[in-house]
């Protein structure tokens, strides 16, 4: 393989087709180049015939999700599904009553267990969520995930800015 290291300078790297997935991998376009000082590693994209995408919206209390196949250049609507992330908010009302709480006490220690408590909540957050979208990606293999752009939400009114940020 050939490698540009300045225009007009390349270097040549022998390639180890002795792999078990070599010749399979290498079916597909040469996607990306990772050079260390040990080794070599080429990434391959493999591209599918037709591809599936997996559409989220989120909300407060569901993820409704719509799956779509591409067949010869036209999308095909599969199906939808709705998964409920109630865990979620209960957790993240849970440990907002407990910051309330933890408010009213001891001085001293309010700033330690508020810190504890946020240390927490986002560790059973991330939990949940890791859970979440693993349990999406092995119910749609393959599939590329499409999620709605975020940018520019803010509440007008301050209920709706406290629930976005619990």
């Amino acid at each position: 393989m050939r490698v540009t290291l300045q225009p007009g300078h390349y270097a040549y790297v022998p390639i180890n087709t002795e792999n078990k997935h070599f010749l399979a991998y290498s079916k597909g376009k040469a996607s990306e180049l990772l050079l260390t000082d040990n080794f070599v590693c080429i990434t391959f994209t493999i591209s599918e015939k037709d591809p599936s995408f997996v559409a989220q919206d989120l909300n407060f209390s569901t993820i409704d999700s719509t799956f779509a196949t591409v067949n010869a250049g036209r999308p095909a609507l599969k199906g939808t599904d709705t998964q409920s992330i109630s865990d979620i908010a209960h957790i993240q009302n849970d440990f907002s009553r407990r910051r309330n709480s933890l408010q009213k006490h001891n001085k001293q220690k309010k700033y330690r267990k508020l810190r504890q408590a946020r240390g927490r909540q986002k560790n059973r957050v991330n939990d949940a969520l890791q859970k979440l979208t693993t349990e999406m990606v092995k119910q749609n293999p393959g599939a590329s995930f499409v999620f709605e752009d975020l940018n520019g939400i803010n509440g007008n009114n301050r209920k709706f800015r406290t629930k976005l940020n619990k």
